[in-house]
C-alpha cells in the first residue's frame, strides 16, 4: 500500500464502529444513558479489532498508535474513567513490545489530566485535540531523540497518525452535528404536528358550539315543545364534541370508526344541526336526492364534520339558497353542496387544500385541509367548482356499499 492507501484504509477501520455508533444513537429515541454508554464500549472495542485484524500493512508501531485514537474518542466522549482503564491495557501490551513505554505511560497520563481539566473548564473539543496532540508531538520529538536513526520513520508514522486522528475527529464532530440537527428537526416536525392538531381542535369545536349556542339563543325554557325538539340536538352535539376532543388527543388523524349508513339519513341530520343557524341567517336549504337508499361504509360523526362544514363555508360567503343533493353514479356516491354566494377566486380556489391558508379575518384555515382527510380516508374525493358572484359547487365522491 501506498502513503495514501494507508491513511484511507484505516481512517475506514477505525472510524466505520463510531459512525454506526453515532446513527443509532441519534435514530432510537427510546434508548437509555446506560445504552448509550454500552454501545459506545462497544464502538471502541470494534475499532480496536478492525485495527488489529485487518491493518496489517501499517507495521506494528504505527498499528499501535492508531490504537490510541479511541482513547482520544473516549476522552471526547467524557468516558475518562473507562478510557483511562483501557488505555493502561494498552500500556501494559506495550511494555512487552517497546523500549519507549516510559514515555508511553506519562502520555497516558496526561490524556487522563487533560480530560479532567476539560471537563473542569469545559474547553472547546478543538483545544482538547490540540493539546492532546501537542502531547504525541512531544512524545514522538523525545522517541527520536532517543532513536535519531529511525528518525524519518517516526517522523512518517506521526504524520499518519495525527492525519487519521485528525480527520476522524472531523468525521465524529460532523456526524454529530448531522445527527444533532436531524433529531431537532424531527422534533420540529413533531411538534409543527402538535400545534397543527391543537389548531384543528381549535377550529371543529367552533361548529358543535355555534349550534348549541344557536339553539339556546332560540330556546324558551317555557316552551315545552322548543326544549323537546332542540335538548336532543344540542346533546347530539356535545356528545360529536367530546368525540372530536377525545380522538385529537392522540396527536394524530381522527379514528375513523366505521359502520353501515344511508348518505340521505346522514343529510337531514346535518340539516336539524344546522337549521338553527339557517333560520338565524334567513338561508334557504334545499335537500335532493334520487335515491330513497344510498348505502355507504363510513364515520357517522367524521362525515357530519364535513358536510357541516361545508355548509357553513355556504353561509359564511353570504348565500340565500343552499341546495344539497345526493346520487348514485359508478359505484360512488355523488353528494353535492351548492351555494349562490360570493363565489372563490381561482388563485384562492387552487391553494383552498392547504393547512393554515385562509381569507377569513378569524378563520384558521383548516376546515377544508380537515374535511380532506376525512374524505380520503374514506377512500373518497371532494372537488371544488367555483365562479365569483355565480356561487361554489362542492363534490363529494365516496364509495357505495354493496351489499
Amino acid at each position: 500500500m501506498n502513503l495514501f492507501e494507508i491513511l484511507l484504509f484505516n481512517t475506514i477501520l477505525l472510524a466505520f464502529p463510531y459512525i454506526l455508533y453515532l446513527f443509532y444513537i441519534y435514530s432510537n429515541e427510546t434508548i437509555t444513558e446506560n445504552e448509550k454508554t454500552s454501545f459506545f464500549y462497544l464502538a471502541i472495542v470494534s475499532s480496536c479489532f478492525l485495527i488489529l485484524r485487518f491493518s496489517n500493512q501499517a507495521g506494528s508501531s504505527l498499528l499501535f498508535l492508531l490504537l490510541n485514537i479511541p482513547i482520544f474518542l473516549g476522552y471526547l466522549q467524557h468516558k475518562a474513567k473507562i478510557t483511562f482503564i483501557f488505555s493502561l491495557f494498552l500500556w501494559i501490551i506495550d511494555c512487552y513490545l517497546f523500549d519507549v513505554s516510559l514515555i508511553i505511560g506519562i502520555d497516558y497520563i496526561l490524556f487522563y489530566l487533560l480530560s479532567r481539566l476539560r471537563d473542569k473548564y469545559e474547553l472547546p473539543d478543538d483545544n482538547f485535540l490540540f493539546l492532546f496532540c501537542l502531547i504525541v508531538i512531544i512524545s514522538f520529538i523525545y522517541v527520536i531523540i532517543l532513536y535519531p536513526n529511525h528518525g524519518l520513520d517516526i517522523l512518517l508514522q506521526m504524520v499518519i497518525f495525527l492525519t487519521i486522528l485528525t480527520i476522524i475527529y472531523s468525521m465524529f464532530i460532523k456526524c454529530e452535528e448531522i445527527m444533532s440537527t436531524h433529531v431537532a428537526n424531527k422534533k420540529l416536525r413533531q411538534n409543527e404536528q402538535i400545534q397543527l392538531s391543537l389548531f384543528k381542535i381549535t377550529h371543529e369545536i367552533k361548529n358543535p358550539i355555534a349550534v348549541c349556542k344557536a339553539y339556546l339563543d332560540m330556546m324558551d325554557p317555557n316552551n315545552l315543545e322548543q326544549v323537546q325538539k332542540y335538548v336532543p340536538i344540542i346533546n347530539n352535539e356535545i356528545e360529536r364534541l367530546l368525540l372530536l376532543l377525545q380522538d385529537f388527543l392522540l396527536v394524530n388523524k381522527s379514528n375513523l370508526q366505521y359502520d353501515i349508513m344511508d348518505v340521505n339519513l346522514l343529510l337531514e341530520d346535518v340539516i336539524d344541526n344546522v337549521s338553527g343557524v339557517l333560520d338565524t341567517k334567513q338561508i334557504n336549504l334545499h335537500l335532493e336526492s334520487d335515491q330513497d337508499e344510498i348505502l355507504i361504509n363510513g364515520d357517522y360523526n367524521r362525515l357530519m364534520q364535513v358536510m357541516v362544514n361545508l355548509v357553513k363555508n355556504s353561509v359564511e360567503a353570504s348565500s340565500r339558497d343552499i341546495k344539497i343533493s345526493s346520487d348514485i353514479k359508478n359505484n360512488y356516491v355523488e353528494i353535492i353542496v351548492s351555494d349562490d354566494g360570493s363565489g372563490i377566486a381561482q388563485n384562492i380556489l387552487k391553494r383552498i387544500r392547504e393547512p393554515f391558508y385562509t381569507t377569513k379575518a378569524n378563520g384558521t384555515g383548516l376546515g377544508v385541509s380537515l374535511s380532506y382527510e376525512i374524505i380520503q380516508a374514506h377512500e373518497g374525493k371532494i372537488e371544488y367548482q367555483s365562479e365569483l358572484g355565480i356561487g361554489t359547487s362542492v363534490k363529494v365522491l365516496l364509495p357505495v356499499y354493496n351489499l
